[in-house]
């Protein structure tokens, strides 16, 4: 991850290199500007090769492990995200 970020010129804001905080701030950052052909590619890429196969896993266990509201809350809100993301960019479903 740490070397994706470093080929983009991203710099991750909070805590560890590949959390999925920072993970989410680089999706905002590329999603802030107009999204070209080449920022869509670097989008699909990140999303198939990094996001999608932490953040989706993740959103189970926070869903089903989780012993507060807020967190469980959390799980669905990711989950749904990552089915968002799937559906805009044509990301087969795995």
């Amino acid at each position: 991850m740490q070397k994706f970020y470093k080929s983009i010129n991203f710099n991750p804001k909070m805590g560890e290199v590949d959390s999925i905080s920072n993970q989410l701030l680089l999706i905002a950052t590329i999603l802030k500007n107009e999204l070209d052909e080449t920022h869509q590619k670097l989008l699909v890429s990140f999303l198939t090769g990094f996001f999608l196969p932490y953040a989706m896993p993740l959103s189970l266990d926070l869903m089903q492990i989780s012993k507060s509201s807020f967190y469980k809350s959390m799980g669905y809100f990711l989950a749904e995200f990552c089915q968002n993301l799937q559906e805009i960019f044509k990301i087969k479903k795995g």
